[in-house]
């Protein structure tokens, strides 16, 4: 639900112009961090070289300045870099958001970053367990590796080496070895291994044994072993639909609603259909088929908030009324957005899940230029944008000081005003013919 507030400001303090560049302000990426070790957060301002302060917090949440912080682990370079010495997770952990300050009216915010701590957990969520199986069958060895910030890279060992998957066989994204129509060169000891990119810390599963009989494989009624489950996930990720039958034969994919697979999409040696670098429009139903088999799973399509930020006017007098308006570019694509508007230090926040897209204000005496920034958010990120409103005082619009001759072609709007006198019969009184040149904003005396 959408609400709109009516907001009046009192005189301010002029702006300061940065030239004609539109000031901005790009925050710090999150990243995870090793125990002990230095890093560094970004923050890009435009114009470049402009002073830049830090805090602690969102400007979703709560801000605490660095500068008011009694920590020896925090330093800010001359381009505004904040340097984090000695990471710990007790003291460093969470969200840091920089600013930037053109004027005391001209204020932005980026979207916060956030540091955590790099670590794997000890113990294995689903490990592989020992397996006897008929040469033809199809085998699963599973296995969840344990919590890792951020996400481990996965790999198996066969007789303690690396194993590369043959022809028949292929790791799922959550980490499970599939193994289609096994054969004795099969068998031996597999272990799930992962290892944490950042502290370089691995994590290995208990050894499964798999023994291949040489029985053969009794006639069985095809059905899957494996079904594709619902997934959201983020524009830019990868995902895996998996699908699997008992007799390991090929299944197809088909996307349904008369609508091709992605152009992204593969089929991988154990049935799984692989969506890399997803997009918007690549939501929907798909479905995993062999012969009367069939079974589908649904992609949701999520993404950080992207701002369309506009005005019902750029420019006006004082008293005038104005209107902004800040609301995501993809509705469809939204999660739940948290709006916050910004103007020079103050805020007008959301609460109790109400989304201020929109309030209206008064322009007042004093300022030239009014400069507002909208920050949204949702689960899976922010965006921020920033809005001038320029205010055209009298100073500003009248002027007696003669100007050059109109260009040919310029539009000119013409008004005569005459000050209240008496006139006698005969006498004469001054007329001030007043042209608005509409391309200049100029206003000559003649």
């Amino acid at each position: 639900m959408a609400v709109s507030f009516f907001v009046f400001f009192a005189i301010l303090p002029i702006a300061v112009v940065v030239g004609n560049v539109s000031p901005s302000v790009t925050g710090p990426e999150s990243m995870s961090v090793k125990f002990n070790e230095s890093t560094s957060l970004q923050c890009t301002t435009v114009p470049y070289g402009l002073t830049v302060e830090w805090y602690t917090g969102s400007i979703f949440t709560n801000l605490t300045s660095i500068d008011d912080m009694t920590n020896e682990h925090y330093h800010v370079d001359d381009e505004g870099n904040l340097k984090v010495t000695e990471f710990h997770n007790r003291h460093h952990e969470g969200d840091y958001t920089c600013h930037v300050s053109y004027s005391s009216m001209q204020q932005l915010y980026s979207c916060p970053g956030t540091l955590s701590q790099a670590k794997i957990a000890t113990e294995y969520i689903l490990e592989p367990s020992n397996t006897t199986a008929p040469s033809g069958s199809v085998v699963i060895l599973e296995c969840i590796p344990p919590f890792s910030d951020p996400s481990p890279f996965i790999f198996w060992k066969k007789g303690g080496s690396f194993f590369q998957p043959p022809d028949n066989a292929a790791v799922s994204m959550h980490g499970s070895l599939y193994l289609l129509g096994v054969t004795k060169e099969d068998e031996g000891y597999y272990e799930c291994s992962a290892i944490n990119i950042v502290t370089g810390t691995l994590r290995s599963s208990r050894k499964a044994h798999l023994f291949v009989t040489d029985e053969e494989l009794s006639p069985i009624t095809p059905m899957f072993i494996v079904t594709p489950q619902d997934i959201t996930a983020q524009v830019g990720e990868d995902i895996e639909f998996e699908c699997i039958t008992n007799t390991g034969s090929d299944v197809q994919w088909e996307r349904i609603g008369d609508m091709s697979l992605p152009i992204s999409s593969s089929i991988l040696n154990n049935g799984a259909l692989k969506i890399i670098k997803i997009e918007e429009y690549f939501g929907g139903t798909y479905r995993c088929f062999n012969g009367n088999l069939s079974t589908t799973a649904t992609l949701k399509v999520v993404a950080p908030p992207s701002i369309i930020l506009s005005s019902d006017i750029t420019s006006g007098t004082p008293g005038m009324n104005v209107t902004l308006s800040c609301s995501p570019s993809s509705p469809s694509l939204m999660e739940e957005v948290h709006i916050v508007w910004q103007f020079g230090g103050t805020f007008l926040q959301s609460e109790q899940n109400v989304s201020v897209s929109s309030f209206t204000f008064v322009i007042p005496e004093g300022p030239d230029e009014m400069w507002f920034q909208c920050l949204m958010s949702n689960q899976y990120g922010c965006d921020q944008k920033s809005i001038a409103i320029t205010i055209i005082t009298e100073n500003a619009t009248e002027s007696t000081t003669p100007t050059d001759t109109l260009i040919p072609g310029q539009i000119a709007d013409i008004s005569v005003n005459a000050n209240e006198t008496t006139i006698s019969p005969g006498g004469f009184t001054d007329l001030f013919c007043l042209v608005k040149v509409k391309s200049g904003g100029v206003l000559t005396s003649l």
